[in-house]
């Protein structure tokens, strides 16, 4: 016997059956929790002490939780008050993959792109150190 989880027809299926009260409380603190985390993170994103490329990570670490937070709990309503097609399981799908491609665009700005701006802005400030300045007063 399989599982329903690995049917299509279970997560394509436009009218489905409601939430049991157990996935109701996971399903509403697990988005719950995404915006209380990313509430959190936007806070200590503001205070950090960092350069610019790792502040724009914490941002949109924080802006990601935050957004698929509401997203996760609009899902919900509409599952909750059984709206059938804005309530389909196949939304919980694509709110997966939208944390998965947020996760991955996070990471490849964290690896790959960051450092080359980093470094950029270490030439330039190299370059600038022999450049005169202007003697203003402030």
């Amino acid at each position: 016997m399989t599982s329903p989880i690995f049917d299509l027809s279970f997560w394509f299926a436009l009218f489905p059956n409601g939430l049991s009260p157990v996935y109701s409380q996971i399903f509403f603190f697990l988005f719950s929790g995404f915006v209380i985390v990313g509430s959190i993170a936007r806070m200590v994103a503001r205070n950090k002490k960092a350069d610019p490329e790792m502040k724009k990570v914490y941002f949109s670490i924080a802006r990601m939780f935050f957004v698929m937070g509401i997203l996760g709990l609009v899902w919900f309503f509409f599952t909750y008050e059984l709206v059938y097609f804005l309530g389909a399981r196949f939304w919980f799908l694509l709110w997966i993959a939208g944390v998965a491609g947020w996760i991955g665009w996070i990471v490849y700005y964290t690896k790959k792109k960051a450092p080359a701006l980093q470094a950029e802005r270490e030439k330039q400030a190299a370059f600038n150190a022999y450049l005169p300045r202007s003697n203003r007063r402030s």
